[in-house]
């Protein structure tokens, strides 16, 4: 049996692909850097959850995949409320418009909560992490055409249910 110290050298072995696959979700070296720092700090915080060391490699791009996508959620947040800032700043619209925008995006945000995981998985590594259909595939360890198909399905069915709620 290895040590924590020894699964961690190991599992530092894929820091090259570790950070392009954060690249994939950031799009700058220093952010994809510090994304991977943290990465591997709770890999290393949770190695004591890793049950079969086959896996390990896989265990360590689902804390990759995960902390990635709580970034982008945090950072889609903060960006959003700089757009309404901005908006509320710069566009004198009636306060009927900016409800209708608001109700809009609260019936978009609905509709991808509302679609089943793994269409939700692929929409949000594509939509929200800008990774491509490769990057998608090798993160979720699935073929491109099943990327492809999901993303597909998940948009008709964000469409679908955003016309059920007019």
């Amino acid at each position: 049996m290895k040590n924590s110290s020894q699964v961690m050298e190991e599992l530092m072995g894929h820091s090259n692909v570790v950070f392009r696959f954060c690249l994939g979700f950031v799009r700058n070296p220093w952010d994809a850097e510090e994304l991977m720092q943290d990465i591997y700090l709770m890999a290393l915080k949770n190695i004591h959850t890793l049950r079969d060391m086959e896996r390990k490699k896989e265990w360590l791009f689902r804390i990759a995949r995960n902390t990635c996508l709580n970034m982008v959620k945090r950072r889609k947040m903060y960006d959003q409320r700089l757009r309404e800032m901005d908006v509320q700043r710069e566009n004198p619209d009636s306060p009927e418009r900016q409800m209708i925008h608001s109700e809009q995006h609260l019936r978009f945000k609905d509709s991808v909560q509302n679609l089943p995981a793994k269409l939700k998985d692929v929409f949000l590594l594509k939509e929200y992490g800008l990774l491509t259909y490769g990057e998608i595939a090798s993160a979720l360890r699935i073929k491109e055409g099943t990327v492809m198909s999901r993303l597909n399905r998940a948009r008709e069915t964000i469409l679908e249910h955003m016309k059920e709620q007019l």
